[in-house]
């Protein structure tokens, strides 16, 4: 019966870790296995036996319950509008001198940019990557 309460709070440390972490649905299948573990001292007594069936029922709560639950929390990749502008071509308005920012415009909007090449006044650029809040930019030839 001790090992029972002993699995129980394992079984509630799991869960509250995985209410504050986003672990992806990780430490609850944890948790269900040393629940399961738990209810097993009802019927085993032998502590080695307990840890096999929390790490088959770790393992199959892993393989074959979380990817079904994940299914249900799954959002959808919504792009935002850093990631439109990905590919698209911009006009430099300020001179990029690397390793100093300068400025491009794109569809209508000023952004700052970077690049590893000097890049002149009103020369076309297109839009390969971003950091933070300033887009990275390759001559266009």
């Amino acid at each position: 019966m001790n090992n029972f309460f002993t699995w129980i709070i394992i079984s509630i440390i799991f869960i509250i870790i995985e209410i504050v972490t986003p672990s992806v649905f990780f430490f609850f299948c944890l948790g269900l296995g040393s629940l399961i573990a738990g209810f097993s001292t009802f019927f085993i007594s032998s502590v080695t036996v307990q840890v096999i069936i929390f790490c088959i029922s770790s393992a199959f709560s892993i393989y074959f319950i979380r990817p079904f639950v994940k299914r249900f929390f799954k959002s959808e990749f919504r792009p935002s509008n850093v990631d439109m502008l990905l590919n698209k071509e911009a006009i430099v308005i300020e001179k990029i001198v690397p390793p100093n920012f300068g400025t491009v415009k794109v569809n209508g909007e000023l952004w700052k940019a970077e690049s590893e090449q000097l890049i002149n006044i009103d020369e076309k650029v297109r839009i390969i990557g971003f950091k933070g809040t300033h887009l990275i930019v390759k001559k266009m030839i």
